[in-house]
C-alpha cells in the first residue's frame, strides 16, 4: 500500500474512532450548560423587607386554610438580626417576633430563607426579581403556601405617610357560625393622613354571594402601633370594609393587610390610586391579567389579555385557564365582553361573553387595576 493510501486510511480510521467515541456513553447525561452570569448573591438581600403569604396547612390532621404577613431585616451576609410576624392559624390569630435565621442567595436570584421564632423555624424557598422584590414559598412539610416579599421604606412609617385614596383587594375564608365560605373584597378608600378612612366602598364575593356596592361600616380607621413595632417595622392596625387588620407598610404607596377576625382569615394589599378623575374612557388599551381563585368544582387560575376600547367595550380577549385540572384555552374570537365604570368609586365592572364569567376591578391609574374573580368553592376553616 502506498504512503498516500496508508495516510488515507488512518485518517478514516481515526474519524471513525473519534464517532463511536463520542456515541458510547453508556446513557451519560448530557453536559450541563455553564452556570449563568453573577447577578445576585447574600448582599442583594439587604435591609428590611415585608413579606405576606397564604397557603394551607396541617391542623389536627385536616388541612386549613392559613394566612401570614411581616417584616424582617437581612444584613447582606446571610443572617436575619430581628422581625416579627402576624400568623392567623387554625389555633388562632397571634403576633410572633423573630429571634434570628439565616439566608442563602445564590448567583441566579434563587435561594433559601429560614425564620426562627419561639415557635420554631419556618423554611422557605425565594427567588429575587429585583434586590427590592421577590417571590416566597413555605416549604415545611406540613404546610404549603406561597407569596411575595417587598423593600421596606422606613421612612414611610407614619400615619402621615399613608394619605389619599387607595385601592385594595382581599381574599381568604370567612367563618360564620358553622359556615365557612372562600370570600373576596374590592374596593377603594381615602385616607386623612392622621388615621382616618373616609369615601369607603367596597364590593364583595362569600361563598358566592354579592355584596354589590357597600359603604364602608362606621369605625374605618387605620393606626400606626404606638410600640416600637410601628416605627422599626411600620407594624400597625385597621378596620376596613368592617374587618380588623394588622398591616405593614411597604411604602407610601403599597400596604399589606392580614386580617385578624379569627376564624375568618384574609389577606390582601391596598396601593396609592392616581389622583384623577376616572371615567369610563380611562379603561383604554391592552391589559393582561392574573387572577386566582374557586369555582363550583375546585380550584381555579386564569391568565389572559384583552383591548377595552374606552367606551365600555372589551375585545381581542385571549386566556388560558386551569379550573381543578381541567385547561383550557380560548382564542381570540371565542370571547368578547362589556364594562362600565360604577362613580363615584372606580370600580369597573366587567361581563364577557361565551364562557360566562363576571368580575370587578378597583382601578389604580389608566394603565393598572386590581381585579378579582367572581367564584366560589367551600374551603376547609376551623369554626
Amino acid at each position: 500500500m502506498n504512503s498516500l493510501a496508508t495516510c488515507q486510511l488512518t485518517t478514516v480510521a481515526f474519524a471513525v474512532l473519534i464517532v463511536l467515541s463520542g456515541g458510547c456513553g453508556g446513557g451519560s447525561s448530557p453536559t450541563p450548560p455553564p452556570p449563568p452570569a453573577t447577578k445576585f448573591s447574600n448582599a442583594s438581600f439587604s435591609g428590611q423587607y415585608a413579606f405576606s403569604m397564604s397557603g394551607g396547612e396541617v391542623c389536627a390532621d385536616v388541612s386549613s386554610y392559613f394566612t401570614r404577613a411581616g417584616s424582617f431585616f437581612a444584613d447582606d451576609k446571610g443572617n436575619i438580626t430581628s422581625g416579627l410576624e402576624d400568623i392567623n392559624v387554625c389555633t388562632g390569630a397571634v403576633t410572633l417576633h423573630f429571634t434570628g435565621g439565616n439566608y442563602s442567595i445564590a448567583a441566579d436570584g434563587r435561594g433559601f430563607l429560614k425564620l426562627t421564632n419561639s415557635t420554631g423555624t419556618t423554611n422557605y424557598s425565594i427567588a429575587l426579581s429585583s434586590t427590592a422584590a421577590g417571590s416566597i414559598a413555605q416549604t415545611d412539610p406540613a404546610a404549603t403556601a406561597s407569596g411575595s416579599f417587598q423593600h421596606q421604606n422606613g421612612a414611610a412609617f407614619s400615619n402621615a405617610a399613608i394619605a389619599g385614596g387607595f385601592v385594595f383587594h382581599l381574599s381568604g375564608v370567612d367563618v360564620s357560625g358553622t359556615s365557612i365560605n372562600p370570600g373576596s373584597y374590592v374596593g377603594r378608600f381615602d385616607a386623612d393622613g392622621a388615621g382616618a378612612i373616609f369615601n369607603g366602598l367596597f364590593d364583595s364575593n362569600i361563598g358566592g354571594t354579592l355584596s354589590g356596592q357597600q359603604l364602608f361600616p362606621t369605625g374605618a380607621s387605620y393606626r400606626l402601633a404606638t410600640s416600637g413595632e410601628g416605627t422599626t417595622f411600620g407594624r400597625g392596625t385597621a378596620n376596613i370594609a368592617g374587618r380588623s387588620f394588622v398591616f405593614y407598610i411597604v411604602d407610601a404607596t403599597r400596604v399589606t393587610l392580614i386580617g385578624t377576625d379569627f376564624p375568618s382569615a384574609f389577606i390582601g394589599e391596598a396601593f396609592a390610586q392616581q389622583n384623577t378623575a376616572f371615567t369610563t374612557a380611562s379603561l383604554t388599551g391592552s391589559f393582561s391579567f392574573l387572577i386566582g381563585g374557586w369555582s363550583s368544582s375546585g380550584p381555579i387560575s386564569t391568565a389572559g389579555r384583552f383591548t377595552a376600547d374606552g367606551a365600555g367595550n372589551i375585545s381581542n380577549i385571549v386566556l388560558d385557564e386551569n379550573n381543578t385540572g381541567s385547561i383550557a384555552s380560548l382564542p381570540n374570537g371565542r370571547v368578547s365582553g362589556t364594562f362600565m365604570l360604577s362613580m363615584p368609586t372606580n370600580l369597573v365592572a366587567a361581563r364577557s361573553a361565551g364562557p360566562t364569567r363576571m368580575w370587578e376591578a378597583s382601578l389604580l391609574s389608566s394603565t393598572s387595576f386590581r381585579k378579582r374573580m367572581r367564584s366560589f368553592r367551600k374551603p376547609t376553616r376551623p369554626s
